[in-house]
């Protein structure tokens, strides 16, 4: 999916710095970020300086990036009018222009079987797009699903026959089409709130993020999870950071203790306050479920979870968090837990249900 594409945002003579490699950086570009931005008539500056458009910084690890976090916090100080983006909100603003495109899918999606949330017309709706139910050639977009599907084989033929016939129509994969709807379902100046009803829900918004932000299998344990049975989630949740705990279902031990903060610094640890065997370099399972539960519930908006777990993946921070206090946090989280068991404490789970899930 390289064709050239009509684009939302007007970028012509605006300039960008480029600090940190963007990571998720979607295929339908054709280029790397500087090429696009080139390509699109934008100018990619070395340095980073006052007289700017757009300072972005990817979510890969680059020497200096820090550095330049915090120069460009001291420029804006000092008056500079230039807006600083991350990763999410880069791969937003360059966008292409899909309102009122018609959209058909081949076969199913692997994504979001079962949920009219997640369903292929929701989806398309995340883009502004129409729903097509046939192939024709009206249609702008034909995606092949990852699955097998009623009419799967006669939609590709038809879609093939208006190809060679000189139509528009582009054919895309499910990857490319989930870099689409991830582009373009939340719009990072909005804070990461709630849905407003017109695209997915909180959880979808989240579960769209999930791929680009960690390991898909990680992300398929803790749904499994989810699942499974209702689960008696124990959280705080603050401004910087959750906490709470898991229960586990294999048997290894009775319960974890898991938490993240805004600032990427995340651990999990079992009822001994042994590491959790499932981090191994990337956030575990057990914090997949207490976020996903979070969001489900409402308590936790779908961008905070999406960019603390994108900061997972920075510097330092790319690496769970251990040592003393970062243990000594966990404990904290078990000893209250302990006590809400005994009665001694009023803390109050938050109840999953399995049904809310099995569409993932």
């Amino acid at each position: 999916m390289t064709e050239q594409l009509p684009w939302v945002n007007e970028i012509r003579g605006q300039r960008f710095h480029f600090m940190g490699p963007v990571v998720a950086w979607p295929r339908f570009h054709g280029a790397d970020p500087a090429g696009a931005v080139a390509a699109r008539g934008g100018i990619v500056v070395e340095q980073l300086i006052a007289d700017l458009d757009y300072a972005v910084f990817g979510s890969g690890r680059q020497k200096g990036k820090a550095d330049a976090e915090r120069k460009a916090a001291k420029l804006i100080d000092k008056g500079a009018s230039f807006q600083i983006l991350d990763e999410v909100g880069f791969i937003h603003l360059m966008r292409p222009q899909l309102e009122g495109c018609r959209f058909h899918v081949a076969g199913e999606l692997d994504f979001g079987r079962g949920s009219a949330a997640t369903a292929p017309p929701a989806l398309v709706q995340t883009l502004g797009a129409i729903y097509a139910d046939k192939v024709d050639d009206t249609l702008d977009y034909l995606v092949i699903g990852d699955r097998r599907g009623k009419g799967k084989a006669a939609a590709i033929a038809a879609g093939e026959k208006l190809r060679a016939s000189g139509s528009g129509l582009r054919v895309i994969d499910e990857a490319a089409f989930m870099e689409l709807v991830r582009a373009q379902a939340a719009d990072p100046s909005s804070g990461g709130g709630a849905s407003n009803g017109d695209g997915p829900s909180p959880l979808a918004e989240l579960v769209i993020a999930l791929p680009s932000l960690t390991d898909t299998k990680r992300i398929q344990r803790a749904l499994d999870m989810l699942r499974r049975e209702r689960m008696q989630l124990y959280s705080t949740v603050a401004d910087d950071h959750v906490a709470g705990i898991v229960r586990s279902q294999t048997g290894y031990s009775d319960f974890y203790s898991t938490r993240i903060s805004a600032d990427g610094r995340y651990s999990c640890c079992d009822s001994g306050l042994d590491w959790c065997m499932g981090m191994n370099g990337a956030v575990c399972k057990h914090l997949l479920v207490l976020l996903l539960g979070l969001v489900q519930s409402g308590q936790l908006a779908p961008g905070t979870a999406r960019d603390w777990l994108a900061a997972t993946r920075q510097g330092k921070s790319r690496r769970p968090a251990g040592g003393e206090n970062m243990r000594d946090l966990l404990a904290d989280t078990v000893l209250r837990y302990k006590a809400a068991q005994a009665g001694e404490l009023d803390w109050r789970p938050t109840e999953t249900v399995p049904e809310d899930y099995y569409a993932y």
